[in-house]
């Protein structure tokens, strides 16, 4: 029993910390990156300080599972406290999944806004395209003899 909150607790903890270096190298990533652009950023920068408290509450609960588990006076005789500590640490993970909804909805408005942002300019891409060829068509329909007085062969 004991070894088992142990090894719950040492798991979440790791979890949480490899979380936090990952989350860490992502952001140098992001600092780095010259082609992003005012709302990439913005986005990033709210995602890392989301998944930073969420994977800090997760390593905290890692913490927290073994030492009310082992280090909490005998909870026959403070029962309130025993409940509350665990209330604690169950409002602890809610927050954790709040966090995790939130960053979900984020990740997905993130995605139909580039999304949106690349149809924006595959249209204007096929609308240049589309005079593009219009000119070329016009060359070709006016002849070669327009062409070279101008210049251009």
């Amino acid at each position: 029993h004991k070894y088992l909150s142990l090894a719950v607790g040492l798991g979440v903890t790791l979890l949480g910390a490899a979380l936090i270096v990952s989350h860490l190298r992502s952001r140098r990533r992001n600092l780095a990156d010259t082609t992003l652009d005012d709302r990439e950023r913005v986005y990033f920068q709210r995602q890392f300080r989301r998944r930073m408290l969420a994977s800090s509450l997760l390593t905290l609960i890692g913490i927290l599972i073994p030492l009310g588990d082992e280090l909490i006076v005998p909870w026959e005789r403070f029962q309130r406290a025993w409940a509350s500590y665990w209330i604690l640490v169950l409002l602890l993970v809610l927050c954790v999944l709040l966090m995790a909804a939130l960053d979900w909805l984020a990740t997905g408005a993130h995605v139909r806004k580039s999304r949106n942002a690349i149809a924006k300019l595959e249209r204007a891409q096929q609308e240049l395209q589309d005079e593009l060829q219009r000119l070329r068509e016009r060359r070709d329909s006016d002849g070669p003899s327009s062409t070279r007085q101008n210049g251009h062969i």
